[in-house]
């Protein structure tokens, strides 16, 4: 994920280099640009003066720095705690989120502006695990414009942000990133706060710039019902934008503190800072250089015990982190792979089903031949003329012809129900193929979703991108069990279908033949009469045509059955590599698992670092105020 991001903004950046300057776009990216030359881009109020100074809006203004930074730096993932000047920023044209917040922050103060640093939270790596908010992961910025404040953030607005859309090739062999482009790439720019809000949740509510501000509870949750309208200034605020940049920090943090109370990180660095900044006057009474101690001693004081409150939250959330982390590999790995594991062995077939599947087609076709040699040699006897008269007898006739009228009755009933079961079973057929049909199709995907699954484990993505792929297979498989169990109701109604047919078909000869029994008696009886004659052969030929419509079907039975054979072996082909697939899977889940625990333990060893430094230059300033007090030096 980051060779792709370094890529494409490494070629970018060459691209400008030679041309020697840097294009910023004007607002709503209109034709006019603004050029920056190399010799500007060494010095920050060089720089600054370069991007603004031709502009009569702070809108403006702002648009230039943001565009600025957002199409010529890239984000930098570091483990290690490493301070860098705005300076060394500017010329390594690469940073942490933080950086890039300080870099638009110091740019925006050399151009007049009023900028201000918001610490706070956004769900870009672990949001599915994690449930507590008490560790800042990210900065961005807001600004004053025309007398109202506007959010910015500079890091996700640039290609780092904006490389934000999975695609895969048609085979679901490759991972790419594409670039979003217009106006989606302005997303992070002066966005209204009732969408940032569902990205970027503040540790200081006040910068929610909403009306009504939601929870952390909320936010962790999803939970937007409560957004209404947009605040854009408020008195906290128009204090914010008076203060020093230490003093505004500490305030922001308090207020923090007081909206969450595992708040802790943040008001350690202000409170520190705070300490530091307080500057001693020499030409002070003694009771104004006692208050000064004092209130150093409570800064000091107050950034470490907030530095060891976060220690110790550091300690305890990793934990849960990690164990949280298991579970979701349980749930969203483990689970869905074990079920499709289950899947492909229930209904994926060695050699010898082939074998067993390909005999029951030479059986079935066997069948039918041997039916159809059946129906070819089947003796139809046709009437001929008696030797001699009969004599007629009236009662013979009434009963026979009321015979054959009851039984004319029961075969239109039979024809009508062999049509009915006729039309069920095609309806039945069709609907078990059309089914067969989808279910295939979500076998062919299934087996794209699990490599997808199986790459999106060996690159860098977030667990909430995983989630949603584990999700698809899921969901997938969910259809394929409705589906399987679907046909099995279609083949047993199909079973019940066919019987009722065969047993109603079976009745229908029987009756034809009791109707050419009836009608050969009268044939007889009444001296070869024609009517009678031509009547027996209607019915022989009725009789041919159910013959013929049964072999028909048995032929239809059989197509039908090689149709479906092929499909299942189709169906185990891609078993077979959905196989391959999950056995990598398997191999991979392991590595993926340690790299997820070593990361989150990274992040907590550079955390407990960073709280160890802080109590350390309290430890170290408060000694060094100590001896300088016994030296006099304060005095």
């Amino acid at each position: 994920m980051m060779n792709s991001r370094s890529i494409y903004t490494r070629l970018l950046l060459l691209t400008l280099l030679s041309l020697g300057c840097t294009t910023v776009f004007s607002q709503n990216n209109a034709s006019s640009t603004v050029f920056v030359p190399r010799y500007a881009e060494q010095s920050l109020n060089e720089l600054s003066k370069y991007l603004t100074s031709n502009e009569n809006s702070d809108y403006q203004k702002a648009k230039n720095i943001y565009d600025w930074i957002t199409n010529n730096f890239l984000l930098e993932e570091r483990y290690k705690i490493k301070r860098y000047s705005i300076q060394q920023i500017l010329k390594r044209r690469r940073g942490t989120a933080e950086e890039f917040s300080n870099l638009f922050d110091s740019l925006c103060h050399r151009s007049g502006l009023v900028s201000k640093q918001i610490v706070g939270y956004t769900f870009t790596e672990n949001k599915p695990i994690i449930k507590v908010l008490y560790q800042p992961n990210h900065y961005w910025n807001a600004i004053l414009i025309d007398k109202k404040w506007y959010q910015v953030d500079c890091l996700w607005g640039s290609n780092y942000g904006r490389l934000k859309k999975l695609t895969f090739d048609i085979n679901g062999n490759s991972v790419n990133y594409e670039l979003k482009k217009g106006k989606e790439a302005e997303t992070y720019f002066c966005p209204a706060p009732q969408d940032l809000i569902k990205t970027h949740f503040p540790a200081d509510p006040n910068w929610q710039l909403l009306e009504n501000s939601i929870t952390s509870k909320e936010f962790i949750q999803n939970d937007f019902s409560g957004v209404t309208n947009s605040k854009l200034r408020n008195e906290i605020l128009d204090e914010y934008a008076t203060l020093e940049c230490s003093d505004y920090l500490y305030l922001s943090s308090k207020n923090a503190f007081v909206h969450n109370s595992k708040n802790h990180r943040q008001l350690a660095v202000s409170s520190l800072e705070k300490g530091k900044n307080l500057v001693f006057d020499v030409k002070a009474t003694q009771k104004e250089k006692d208050l000064f101690f004092q209130k150093k001693q409570i800064y000091y004081h107050e950034a470490s015990s907030s530095a060891s409150s976060y220690s110790s939250n550091v300690s305890l959330y990793s934990k849960v982190e990690k164990e949280a982390l298991v579970l979701w590999i349980r749930h969203n790995i483990s689970g869905p792979i074990a079920k499709r594991t289950k899947y492909i062995d229930r209904f994926s077939f060695d050699k010898h089903n082939i074998v067993k599947k390909e005999l029951q087609e030479k059986n079935l076709e066997n069948n039918l031949k041997h039916f159809k040699d059946k129906v070819s040699k089947k003796n139809y006897a046709s009437l001929k003329k008696p030797r001699r008269k009969s004599e007629q007898d009236p009662l013979y006739f009434k009963v026979n012809l009321q015979q054959i009228e009851e039984a004319d009755s029961i075969i239109q009933e039979l024809e009508l129900k062999i049509a009915n079961l006729k039309s069920i079973n095609k309806i039945l057929i069709d609907k078990k193929r059309e089914q067969i049909l989808v279910k295939k199709s979500l076998n062919y995907s299934q087996t794209s979703y699990l490599q997808q699954f199986k790459l999106l484990l060996q690159v860098d993505v977030t667990l909430q991108v995983l989630g949603h792929q584990s999700s698809q297979i899921t969901r997938v498989d969910n259809s394929i069990d409705v589906l399987v169990k679907s046909i099995k109701s279609i083949d047993k109604d199909l079973v019940s279908n066919k019987l009722e047919l065969s047993k109603n078909i079976s009745e229908l000869k029987k009756q034809m033949n009791t109707k050419l029994s009836l009608y050969r008696g009268l044939y007889i009886v009444s001296n070869a009469e024609t009517a009678y004659k031509k009547e027996y052969d209607k019915v022989n030929e009725s009789l041919k045509e159910v013959f013929e419509n049964q072999i028909k079907a048995r032929e239809e039975e059989y197509e039908a059955l090689v149709w479906s054979n092929d499909a299942i072996i189709d169906e185990n082909e891609e078993l077979m590599r959905q196989k391959k697939i999950i056995r990598d899977i398997i191999k991979i889940k392991s590595d993926f698992r340690k790299k997820k625990i070593a990361s989150i333990a990274k992040r907590e060893i550079r955390e407990k670092k960073f709280c160890e430094e802080i109590t350390q230059t309290v430890y170290d300033d408060l000694n060094q105020i100590k001896i300088h007090k016994k030296e006099g030096v304060y005095n």
